[in-house]
């Protein structure tokens, strides 16, 4: 057998790791409570910056509803209606489609932590865009950016976390990505009902919410500048030890010899190995077999019905702009994003106690 073909047959094989101890097992028990963990303590500080983009995009995509009651911002764009003003909302899904077939290879390319930063600082020229706007060509442009750098942030930070977080704690992490949306919506409220009530006719009404849109992008870009970047992502580039580093610091707390390091790097390393072999080649594989189609069909039906639930039809598609309701103001979305926020943040024990199917279930 020739060199090349014997380096053929040795990559054909799968890659499979020891069914030894798992990853909790071989994990530090914490014996105290995690913030009484320096580096923890670290580690979690500088995720917050992946937390907050859910917060962000939340803030971003609901923003637009309460300055909708603002009459300045309708004077100062002609009253917008019809296609015109759906145009306007849908402005950040408009960018977000734009980057979706190519946010990706941005990730996978640029690394976990730089496209954050970098999806942050769209994010910040978008708020500046549209926070500064001039008519209305300006504004929908600025709202097209924050879909851009959105979406971007958006599709870096859940890999981060996840790869990133302390083993015992990723399936609280992870579940705090989500139920994070609604913050950023009931502070998008708080922050445009405040100008609204202070100085309805003035243009700094609208203005001022849509320029502190660029405060948690900011925060984000800092907490990221700082921040780790994936392992998994430095593995797969071939830098194995700024990785192993990283488990040394965050997973191990300083210990060099703990069993946790190897086991992480082997694992992560199997993993990638094994992607590699099992590669989609095309779109079209999604369809060569039942499994891959159910497969396919989950991974567009869920996401699919968490947006058609009717989750956002009273926050976005019904707006209550007459005077008389309520006094003037659109508290009705406000309670309702407080009462959101509220009931998501409920469950988050009983992610290391149930499955997640059972969960999911349970709770759709």
């Amino acid at each position: 057998m020739s060199a090349k073909e014997d380096q053929t047959a040795v990559h054909s094989e799968p890659v499979e790791l020891d069914h030894g101890p798992t990853l909790l097992d071989v994990a530090p028990k914490l014996e105290k409570p995690w913030f009484m963990y320096p580096r923890l303590l670290q580690l979690n500080f500088l995720l917050l910056g992946s937390l907050l983009a859910q917060v962000t995009c939340g803030y971003d995509g609901s923003s637009l509803n309460g300055l909708q009651s603002v009459s300045s911002w309708n004077k100062f764009f002609n009253n917008p209606a019809g296609s015109k003003l759906g145009t306007i909302v849908n402005g950040m899904t408009i960018g977000s489609l734009i980057m979706t077939p190519f946010v990706t290879y941005i990730v996978d390319y640029l690394g976990r932590r730089w496209s954050n930063i970098i999806g942050c600082f769209i994010i910040v020229i978008g708020a500046l865009i549209q926070g500064l706007a001039k008519n209305v060509g300006m504004f929908m442009g600025g709202r097209i950016l924050l879909g851009v750098g959105g979406i971007i942030s958006l599709t870096a930070c859940p890999p981060l976390i996840t790869e990133c977080g302390f083993p015992s704690q990723r399936p609280v992490l992870t579940a705090l990505l989500m139920p994070s949306w609604p913050f950023g919506a009931l502070i998008a409220a708080l922050v445009t009902w405040a100008p609204y009530m202070s100085m309805q006719n003035n243009n700094w009404a609208w203005r001022i919410p849509s320029l502190i849109q660029l405060a948690l992008p900011c925060v984000q870009i800092v907490l990221a500048f700082f921040g780790p970047e994936s392992p998994r992502y430095l593995i797969s580039i071939g830098r194995e030890s700024e990785a192993r580093d990283f488990f040394i610091k965050y997973h191990a707390f300083g210990d060099a010899t703990h069993p946790i390091v190897e086991y992480e790097m082997a694992e992560i390393t199997a993993a990638i190995e094994e992607e590699k072999l099992n590669k989609v080649g095309s779109w079209l594989t999604w369809f060569s077999s039942r499994s891959f189609i159910h497969i396919f069909c989950l991974c567009i039906i869920v996401p699919s019905f968490q947006q058609l639930a009717g989750n956002s039809v009273i926050s976005v598609s019904i707006f209550l702009p007459p005077p008389h309701v309520l006094g003037g103001t659109y508290l009705p979305p406000t309670l309702h994003r407080y009462a959101y926020c509220t009931a998501m943040l409920a469950p988050l024990d009983l992610f290391n106690r149930i499955n997640y199917r059972d969960l999911y279930f349970f709770f759709e």
